[in-house]
């Protein structure tokens, strides 16, 4: 009497490519939420960019006596008001 144990071939094809489906519609329902995540994060560094430069421009007397300036974001950071340069450096590469 031959008593083996195991799967068949077919049967291990049959749960290998179940399992690739159920991976396949678990990745097309989470790749829009990783994208809207990405793009909320951004917007919201937009923001804090903005205000970290209006908060810049209003507590900085040199600043002041423009109409019109131009404040990178290095600048920024050097001054202690904006501290995601670096995240925003690598997120850009």
């Amino acid at each position: 009497m031959n008593n083996t144990k195991g799967f068949t071939l077919i049967e291990l094809l049959a749960v290998i490519t179940i399992l690739a489906i159920v991976m396949l519609i678990a990745a097309v329902g989470v790749l829009p939420i990783l994208d809207q995540s990405r793009r909320k994060s951004l917007i919201d560094d937009g923001r804090a960019l903005v205000k970290a430069a209006e908060l810049a421009y209003s507590s900085r007397a040199e600043l002041n006596q423009y109409d019109y300036i131009i404040i990178s974001m290095q600048y920024l950071a050097d001054l202690g008001y904006y501290d995601k340069v670096l995240r925003m450096v690598i997120l850009a590469q």
